[in-house]
């Protein structure tokens, strides 16, 4: 076999050789397509809901939970956001979806003086209440925390009115097995610059941190606790003595 061909076949070995592991590569990074018999429910955006903007959570039979910010009642009609399309009307729902896709609206949220527009999920407790916030609706339309029963029934925990304790809730609450909850808002506070707050089962509020921008700043999520009551969270800025970081994980104790 000649010099040149042998120079031929083996460029030729090494490039299916390169090939077959780009091609397996491509094949082990792809997404995995979602059909539509794995779409559990799609919203209309009626009311039924619609726009979804958070996780669910699941019951021991399955069912999943979640809210929308908008759809529900449609008694909202909600600005456009340049350059988009205006949204769905409606103020928003808590909602239930089955395993066979069958969605039930737990409640639909109305106007100030309730509740509006939640963007985050819902916590629930050993009875089936799920509790959770918004960013609008109530006294001055900045916000509250509220609890829905299984049979739809809507308390509304904590009015967001007073700066000072907080306002604009974004995040997925979370219950102690005590039964206060814990959260952040994206304002207020004694610096103006947010804080964690704790809701007492008896419906108390206190406001348990206000942050500094050196200590952080925007928590945009909620918390989590871990057994010995300690809190833990993010936020999307702040941080470093001067305050103009780019956010921080923090720790807080009981």
């Amino acid at each position: 076999m000649s010099r040149n061909l042998c120079s031929v076949l083996r460029a030729a070995l090494t490039t299916g050789i390169v090939l077959a592991a780009s091609s397996a590569a491509v094949s082990a990074g792809s997404p995995k397509k979602v059909s539509p018999k794995q779409i559990l429910y799609y919203f209309q955006g009626g009311t039924d809901g619609g726009v979804p903007n958070s996780t669910v959570i699941a019951d021991p039979s399955g069912n999943l939970y979640g809210t929308t910010e908008y759809g529900g009642t449609l008694n909202c009609m909600n600005a456009a956001r340049p350059p988009h399309k205006p949204p769905p009307a409606g103020c928003g729902t808590v909602f239930k979806v089955a395993a066979d896709g069958t969605e039930t609206v737990l409640y639909s949220f109305g106007p100030p003086p309730d509740a509006a527009n939640p963007q985050s999920g819902v916590t629930m407790d050993a009875q089936g209440n799920l509790y959770g916030t918004s960013p609008l609706g109530r006294t001055g339309d900045e916000g509250a925390v509220f609890k829905v029963t299984p049979g739809g029934v809507e308390t509304i925990l904590y009015d967001c009115q007073n700066r000072a304790d907080g306002y604009l809730p974004y995040g997925t609450s979370v219950l102690d097995a005590s039964g206060c909850l814990y959260d952040t808002t994206f304002e207020g506070g004694a610096y103006n610059v947010r804080t964690v707050f704790e809701i007492a089962s008896g419906g108390s509020q206190s406001v348990l941190f206000s942050f500094r921008k050196k200590y952080g700043d925007e928590p945009n999520s909620g918390v989590t606790l871990d057994q010995s009551g300690d809190i833990y969270g993010t936020t999307t800025r702040g941080g470093n003595q001067k305050g103009d970081g780019d956010g921080v994980v923090f720790k807080l104790t009981p």
